[in-house]
């Protein structure tokens, strides 16, 4: 990455760049089966499957940042991406690729008030590209009565934003109150269907639309004595629907939850929390049921707080987590519940 920032006055500047990232995913499925008779597990060459998946991005951008008044600035910028993707499944022979183009505009007015908070208005276009996951065209048969495969065709999420927002920082504490409007094209939708022979299928397409529109409050306390805290809450209306299934609709309020803690027992060791709550996730058809996260761990500073060591168990208190999933329409009612593991263990080492 390379970036670049020219005065060309006093109170205007001008700046530009270039961005190039390279991924490489390989992935390798292999199925052994027991054998009853002799008690070893056989490899079940017919469901083998190796995924080899490039995505290349070319970026370029620029902006130009200038005062309307002493209390009011704005700033507008462009930034242009090429997407290059290549994908080979090696069982099959199946390749694939998909190359495109975006262009991603964006647009702020802040007005800085008399107490230096701040007032700001912006214009955001997000690109979501499709995860090898949602890609990969292999057939799962884990269960033959529902089987499930990516879509190699599938295209990037454009989502355009508008948004009001008031930021303040006093003391120690400071916070964050936005209203906002998304609208979402090419929504890469989780969509099931049954086939020919009886068989639910779940893939992936792009043929849905999203918008939400709610409130987002952030903030967070630096320094309370022996306590840091910080929060973010997002409460919102969103609608999912497609124009090219008449029965696929859905809408609902949701939310969205996060929140960091840090005690600190000692000047060098201290508790720590973090945890998240999300709605359920709607597509054209159906939800998935909400999911949450919590941690509580320790720290310990080193070297002078240049570093430090930390470990913490995740979700301590709920072994076991599921996730459901519900999704009807004129020709099916599916309905899931899956169980994963909820406990884990993390030690992390960092040095500054």
């Amino acid at each position: 990455a390379a970036d670049y920032l020219h005065p060309l006055s006093k109170a205007v500047t001008a700046e530009g760049g270039a961005k190039a990232i390279f991924r490489n995913v390989f992935s390798d499925i292999f199925y052994d089966t027991l054998d009853l008779a002799s008690q070893q597990y056989l490899r079940d060459l017919s469901r083998n499957n190796t995924f080899d998946y490039d995505q290349n991005v070319a970026a370029a951008y620029g902006q130009i940042s200038f005062p309307i008044t002493a209390q009011l600035k704005a700033r507008a910028g462009l930034r242009y991406e090429h997407t290059f993707i290549d994908g080979l499944t090696q069982s099959d022979g199946n390749q694939f690729d998909n190359d495109y183009a975006s262009w991603v505009p964006s647009g702020l007015i802040a007005w800085t008030l008399p107490d230096r908070s701040t007032l700001k208005f912006s214009y955001n276009r997000r690109i979501q590209r499709p995860s090898m996951y949602f890609l990969n065209p292999y057939v799962n048969y884990n269960d033959p009565t529902n089987i499930s495969y990516g879509n190699p065709e599938l295209k990037p999420e454009v989502t355009e934003s508008l948004e009001l927002s008031y930021g303040f920082a006093k003391g120690t504490a400071n916070g964050t109150f936005s209203i906002c409007h998304k609208a979402t094209s090419d929504l890469i939708d989780n969509y099931r269907f049954v086939d020919s022979l009886g068989r639910t299928n779940a893939t992936y397409n792009n043929l849905a639309q999203g918008y939400s529109s709610g409130i987002s409050i952030n903030g967070g306390i630096m320094k309370l004595g022996k306590i840091m805290l910080n929060g973010n809450l997002n409460l919102y209306y969103q609608k999912v629907e497609s124009s090219e299934f008449s029965d696929s609709r859905n809408d609902a309020f949701s939310y969205s939850f996060n929140g960091f803690a840090n005690v600190n027992i000692t000047p060098t060791l201290g508790i720590l929390f973090f945890g998240f709550l999300n709605s359920p996730k709607l597509t054209t058809q159906g939800k998935q049921s909400s999911w949450f996260m919590y941690s509580i761990g320790l720290r310990r500073d080193l070297w002078k707080k240049m570093g430090g060591i930390s470990v913490s168990v995740d979700n301590i208190f709920h072994p076991e987590l599921n996730l459901g999933a519900s999704f009807r329409s004129s020709s099916l009612v599916y309905e899931a519940d899956n169980r994963f593991e909820g406990w884990g263990v993390r030690v992390s080492l960092d040095y500054r």
